[in-house]
């Protein structure tokens, strides 16, 4: 799968790797001029989450899907982890700047930053019990 920057145009629906479900950011725009870009995210689930950024990634196991969530007033990201099954979903800990989503496998993330550097992120540090 192709890693999408948060400057790239919605690549329609992102599909889970067996296709049995979708992902797709809606109503993109810029925020901020020359800004990343920023929309609904739509889940084949009827989930739906505003100030979602366009680089989606489903987990390799499908269970979960992660996406950069903006908050306008600050600005930052959180990256927004949901449970595909439940639909209730966490933040992944940290904040960060405009990020593009690589790899899901296991409970690592993997994301490339604006200075195009690499690193990981733990998911295993979620507290499932705490989900909403």
């Amino acid at each position: 799968m192709r890693t999408i920057s948060l400057w790239d145009e919605p690549p329609g629906a992102v599909w889970s790797p067996d296709g049995s479900k979708w992902a797709k950011i809606v109503d993109a725009s810029e925020f901020r001029t020359a800004g990343p870009m920023v929309g609904t995210l739509v889940l084949s689930t009827a989930a739906v989450y505003e100030h979602c950024g366009v680089s989606i990634r489903w987990s390799d196991d499908l269970c979960y899907l992660a996406v950069p969530k903006l908050f306008p007033k600050r600005p930052e990201f959180r990256i927004l982890v949901g449970d595909t099954a439940t639909g209730k979903a966490h933040w992944a800990p940290g904040r960060y700047p405009p990020i593009a989503l690589m790899a899901f496998m296991g409970s690592t993330l993997t994301i490339r930053e604006p200075d195009d550097s690499i690193r990981t992120v733990d998911l295993g540090r979620i507290d499932k019990a705490d989900w909403t």
